[in-house]
C-alpha cells in the first residue's frame, strides 16, 4: 500500500492537473492548512498528521476515493469523516460555499450590483482579496461591468453545511443595523415542552421556511437589498419521545 504522503502528493497532482485556475495557494486556503505545509505534501516530503491529510483529502478527492483513503488508514473515522466532509459535490462552487473566508465573499457577490476588489477590501480588508481572486479565476462569478456576481442557484444546504455556515453569517451581521426598524432581528430561545408542542413548533419553523424560499425563488423580487435569513430547530434532549 502507498503510504499516506505518496497518495496525498499523487492525489494533489491530479487536483491541479489541466486547472490554471488551480493552485497550492489556492488548496491551502481551501483546507486551511498553511501554503508550507500544503506545498511540502504536495511534494512527499512529509508525512502529514491524520488531521491535515484529512483536511487536504476533502478537497482534492471525489467522495469514493476519499471514503478508501480514509478508510484504509483509520477505519474507525471512515464513516465519520465521509458524512460530514464539508465537500458534498466535486465543483468549485461547492468547495468555495464550505470555506469561511470564500463563503463571505460568496455571499457579497450576491448582491445584485456585484462586487469587486474595492469592495472585498472596504467590507473585509485586503487579507480576503487572495480568496476573491480563487473564486474569479474559478469561473464561478460573472463579470458586469467592472463587478462580478454571484448569479447561478447554489442549491440547498445540508444540516452539516448549515451548522458550520451560521457563526459565518452571524460574524457578517453588522450591529450598525440594530437601530435600524427592519434591518436587524433574531429571535432564539428554549423550553421543555411536550411532544404535541414541540412538533408544532417544528412544523411552523418547516412552514416558514416554505414561505421565505417562495418569496427568494421569485425572480420578480430581486432588488438591490442582500439579507441573510433563516431557521433553525433542534431537539436537546428528549428526541426518542418524538419517534
Amino acid at each position: 500500500m502507498t503510504t499516506t504522503a505518496q497518495s496525498l502528493a499523487a492525489a494533489i497532482a491530479r487536483w491541479l492537473e489541466g486547472r490554471q485556475n488551480r493552485s497550492l495557494q489556492m488548496l491551502a486556503r481551501l483546507s486551511s492548512v498553511s501554503y508550507s505545509t500544503v506545498r511540502r505534501v504536495a511534494q512527499g516530503e512529509v508525512d502529514p498528521s491524520q488531521e491535515v491529510a484529512i483536511a487536504i483529502a476533502s478537497i482534492i478527492m471525489p467522495e469514493a476515493e476519499l471514503r478508501d483513503f480514509v478508510g484504509s488508514r483509520w477505519p474507525a473515522l471512515k464513516r465519520f469523516v465521509v458524512n460530514v466532509s464539508y465537500r458534498t459535490t466535486e465543483d468549485d462552487l461547492a468547495r468555495f460555499l464550505h470555506s469561511e473566508e470564500h463563503l463571505k465573499i460568496l455571499v457579497l457577490a450576491s448582491h445584485i450590483q456585484g462586487i469587486n476588489e474595492k469592495d472585498v477590501i472596504e467590507t473585509y480588508g485586503q487579507g480576503l482579496i487572495p480568496y476573491f481572486e480563487d473564486i474569479v479565476a474559478a469561473g464561478v462569478l460573472t463579470r458586469k461591468g467592472d463587478k462580478w456576481i454571484l448569479d447561478q442557484d447554489v442549491g440547498s444546504s445540508s444540516f452539516e453545511h448549515a451548522r458550520r455556515s451560521l457563526a459565518t453569517f452571524i460574524s457578517m451581521c453588522s450591529r450598525r443595523n440594530d437601530e435600524i426598524k427592519g434591518a436587524s432581528a433574531a429571535y432564539v430561545g428554549w423550553e421543555s415542552l411536550n411532544k404535541e408542542a414541540a412538533l408544532q413548533l417544528a412544523a411552523l419553523e418547516a412552514k416558514f421556511c416554505e414561505d421565505a424560499f417562495a418569496i427568494i425563488g421569485d425572480k420578480t423580487n430581486r432588488g438591490d437589498v442582500l439579507v441573510f435569513f433563516g431557521t433553525l430547530f433542534n431537539v436537546l434532549k428528549g428526541q426518542e419521545r418524538l419517534v
